[in-house]
């Protein structure tokens, strides 16, 4: 018996790497991930790093489109689970870890339109906390220490972080494309 499992939804969810200065797969250092959708709603190719260039009224049609597209992909799962239930003839995994890729990544960029939408974005609050965690973790160890003591300790640490760096840099082969 074999199982037909439900069209794949067609959702136009594109990831694509990049690749700069690279010397073939076992040298690629630099590289860059371009996460795409392609919106029907908006007629193109929409890259996650780009969203903030969108208009209020885009980025609420895209979303709109998203929540759809969510829908219709837990509907196809749930959907292929009934019928393997009743047929005994399990779901294809590899279907399965498509699907599951393409709501992740759907969901991801519904996130961020929501984020830019109400003020901010995720990169930016996780920026500023990280700012925020470094000055109050510079300014209590500061406390501790003292200003001396202190730059004489972010020095060892620097020191031993920059020669960990360039022993993992030699062990793996690569070029040194980051100098600390």
């Amino acid at each position: 018996m074999t199982l037909t499992l439900p069209p794949e939804p067609r959702l136009g969810v594109h990831l694509a790497v990049c690749a700069y200065g690279a010397h073939g797969l076992k040298h690629l250092s630099n590289h860059q991930t371009v996460l795409t959708f392609f919106s029907n709603a908006l007629s193109d190719n929409i890259e996650f790093r780009k969203l903030s260039e969108l208009s209020d009224a885009e980025l609420a049609d895209f979303n709109a489109e998203l929540s759809t597209v969510v829908e219709a992909l837990d509907k196809a799962v749930a959907d292929a689970k009934a019928t393997a239930r009743s047929t005994g003839v399990p779901v294809d995994s590899d279907w399965l870890h498509r699907v599951g890729t393409k709501k992740r990544i759907a969901l991801k960029f519904s996130a961020e339109i929501l984020s830019l939408r109400q003020g901010g974005t995720t990169t930016a609050q996780k920026a500023e906390y990280e700012r925020i965690y470094k000055a109050l973790y510079r300014a209590m160890l500061l406390e501790e220490f003292g200003e001396v003591e202190l730059k004489e300790f972010e020095q060892e640490v620097l020191d031993k972080a920059r020669a960990a760096y360039q022993t993992w840099i030699e062990s793996t082969g690569q070029r040194t494309w980051y100098a600390p």
